[in-house]
């Protein structure tokens, strides 16, 4: 609560949009509870901005406010939330097929309609995703395998809005998909013969 408090304070006295809570995970250390959607997108909004904002001319550094608990826990690795980072422009030429496979490898969920982050749907040359690190979601429409507008919508109306150049996409989530089968690989290799029967089942 605090962390938002001051992160609040500091938007009203900075005038700075730059400025983002990093709160910490909903959880305790070995809680097996789901984070709130909120907890998760503002912890990637304040690890995109942290990440790509030397890449923007003009962009001021970004100020995080947060609390040891919060960056006591482990994320993603530079690298590895670097490769999920995918920045999309007016005009670009995609491919379509691949780019979708990889949103999946990065934790998007594919949707009949968007309406929360981390989520995307596909209706022939429209193309509607919700980045987590992003207020609003945006709406791609492909003229052949180029990008012709990019605009962002509101998720209960599904109307279109004010058009955007360019916007970044950030992983769905701290855990990939796409990196589960080594994690298992690693979990197998645990010795469970010593623990009792509800552990084993636990793990």
């Amino acid at each position: 609560e605090r962390v938002m408090q001051w992160a609040d304070q500091l938007r009203v006295w900075t005038d700075s949009s730059a400025i983002y809570a990093f709160p910490e995970p909903d959880a305790l250390p070995y809680e097996r509870v789901p984070w709130a959607r909120e907890t998760i997108c503002d912890r990637l909004a304040a690890l995109t901005a942290l990440v790509t904002w030397k890449e923007t001319d003009g962009t001021e550094p970004p100020v995080v406010v947060a609390s040891a608990r919060a960056v006591m826990h482990k994320t993603l690795p530079l690298r590895e939330f670097r490769l999920g980072l995918r920045e999309y422009r007016q005009g670009q030429a995609i491919d379509l097929q691949r780019a979708l496979e990889v949103w999946g490898a990065h934790g998007y969920r594919p949707e009949v309609v968007v309406e929360e982050p981390g989520t995307f749907s596909r209706r022939g040359g429209l193309i509607d995703v919700f980045p987590p690190n992003r207020q609003d979601p945006v709406r791609l429409e492909l003229f052949g395998e180029e990008i012709d507008s990019l605009r962002l919508f509101d998720p209960i109306s599904q109307r279109s809005r004010e058009r955007v150049e360019r916007f970044v996409m950030a992983p769905a989530g701290e855990a990939l998909p796409r990196l589960a089968p080594a994690a298992a690989q690693q979990v197998a290799q645990v010795d469970l013969r010593l623990c009792h029967p509800p552990a084993k089942m636990e793990y």
